[in-house]
Parts: C-alpha cells; structure tokens; sequence
C-alpha cells in the first residue's frame, strides 16, 4: 500500500505538533482561566505566529502566559472572546486535538480553514 505525499505531510505534521506543546515549569503552577461554554463546534487551526515562531498561552485574554507553542502546532478553537481585550483584539480559546485545555492566545495568530 502507497502513502501519498498528502497523508505523509498530515502524518508528519502530527507527529510535530506531538512534539512542539511545551509545558509550564512544574514551578510555576498558574491556574487557567476554564473556558467558557462552547459556544460553536471546535475549529481545527494551525499556530501561525509571525514573532518569533512561538506563540503565547495565557491564562485569559492578556494574562499571565503559561506556555508556548510552536509554529505548526494543531489546535482545536472552542470559544473566541472578542470582549475581554481593551483593545478589542480577538482571543481564541484553544484545547489541544485530543481535547485537553491548553488557554488563551490571539486569534490573529492561528489560522483556521
């Protein structure tokens, strides 16, 4: 059986986001804001941060980060808040793809299809 280079793309991209989750120091032990009721269907994305290729997670729309993902990353969206930011920004709140609670990051800096 032949594997084509699109299902090998996906595969490696899975193996990557596998691999790109960093976690918060054990020291650190900053509490997430839980997410909100799901409001539309989980949103599959991919981290797309134009910085320095990792982008922030933070315990709500701009606070206390608590780790960061790499660029490429596969997340699901399940709430996007465009209220709580002063500056009226959009923030996503993201689990990973097994549905586990990762945080908050900008909207702007995933892109979804």
């Amino acid at each position: 059986m032949q594997i084509g280079a699109r299902t090998r793309l996906v595969l490696f991209v899975a193996g990557l986001t596998l691999s790109s989750i960093t976690a918060a120091t054990a020291d650190s032990q900053v509490p997430v804001t839980p997410a909100p009721p799901l409001t539309t269907s989980p949103q599959l994305c991919l981290v797309r941060s134009p910085e320095d290729g990792w982008l922030p997670v933070r315990t709500e729309p701009r606070g206390a980060l608590v780790q960061r993902l790499i660029n490429g990353t596969l997340v699901n969206i399940i709430r996007i808040d465009r209220v709580s930011d002063v500056r009226g920004h959009p923030w996503a709140y993201i689990t990973d793809r097994t549905g586990k609670n990762i945080g908050w990051v900008f909207e702007n800096y995933l892109a979804c299809g």
